[in-house]
């Protein structure tokens, strides 16, 4: 079905800062800003067979798809750890506009963690 495909223009970045010993020994603050892979420029033409015509023709259709997403995913991060209790503790926070690179599309997520070794 893909018959042709133009050249991919893509890009990502991820910057981040991290202080340690922010507010406590041996913890960790870190704020990070990401943009995950996406497709700036390109597209796609495919074919494919949609039928017959009463003669026996083989009717081809194709259609142009353009790969650019409508929206550009930025995602800003901050995280937390600090020994907590003879083990971790890791806290985080992530949100992201355009997610999936889809105008509009907005994700939140809250994230806790305890880790021990025995």
């Amino acid at each position: 079905m893909l018959h042709e495909l133009s050249s991919l223009r893509s890009s990502a970045f991820a910057f981040g800062i991290i202080g340690e010993n922010v507010g406590h020994v041996r913890d960790r603050l870190a704020l990070r800003l990401s943009q995950p892979l996406r497709v700036e420029a390109g597209d796609a033409r495919f074919n494919w067979v949609s039928g017959r015509t009463r003669d026996r023709r083989v009717l081809v259709e194709q259609t142009l798809l353009e790969l650019s997403p409508s929206g550009r995913q930025l995602d800003i991060e901050m995280t937390y750890t600090r020994p907590w209790r003879g083990g971790q503790a890791h806290l985080a926070a992530l949100f992201s506009r355009d997610a999936g690179h889809v105008r509009g599309q907005q994700d939140i997520a809250l994230l806790m963690q305890y880790r021990r070794s025995y």
